[in-house]
């Protein structure tokens, strides 16, 4: 679960770039993942701030890793917290990166990205993912959602009376960069 959560941040920190020669090196300010899952009768969210990341942009491409420890996502019930950890293989693999590439220029409020998300010792590209972007001063804040499946990272679905969560586990983003 807090995998997905670090995938959807990591997508939306690279729709900040501006036009070439504007910006060149971004740092992550601020970000917040918040990652859903769904039971039939419950539905649970794990939120985690303990985001990091960097951009670098030059004349015709710009690039932005994002990576989230596993273990700063929480949703407010400990053992859920600590089986998350147990399926996403937070031991052998603590963290979830997110690498996004573009064009210079080209990303714009409406605009959509392409991501590559590592979890759990997996990797799968999300392709036209949307972002919406905001500016205040020198900050560009990124928002949108992963569409996260646990089944493209091979996550085993958690259950809660061995009835399983939904394979789909969504993760929207809030991305501020300076």
């Amino acid at each position: 679960m807090k995998l997905f959560i670090i995938s959807i941040f990591v997508v939306s920190s690279t729709a900040w770039a501006q036009s070439p020669g504007l910006k060149t090196e971004w740092v992550l300010a601020q970000g917040k993942l918040t990652y859903h899952v769904h039971y039939p009768l419950k539905n649970v969210e794990g939120v985690s701030t303990g985001v990091k990341g960097k951009g670098l942009c030059d004349k015709s491409r710009c690039e932005f890793l994002i990576a989230v420890p596993l273990k700063s996502f929480e949703s407010g019930d400990g053992n859920r917290d600590n089986h998350m950890l147990e399926v996403t293989k937070a031991g052998l693999h603590p963290m979830i990166t997110v690498k996004v590439s573009f064009p210079s220029g080209e990303i714009e409020s409406g605009g959509s990205v392409t991501a590559l998300i590592s979890m759990a010792g997996e990797s799968h590209t999300y392709n036209g993912i949307p972002l919406s972007k905001s500016k205040n001063g020198d900050s560009t804040t990124v928002r949108g959602q992963i569409p996260l499946v646990l089944s493209d990272f091979k996550v085993e679905r958690p259950a809660l009376l061995t009835v399983k969560v939904d394979d789909r586990a969504p993760v929207d983003f809030e991305l501020t960069w300076k």
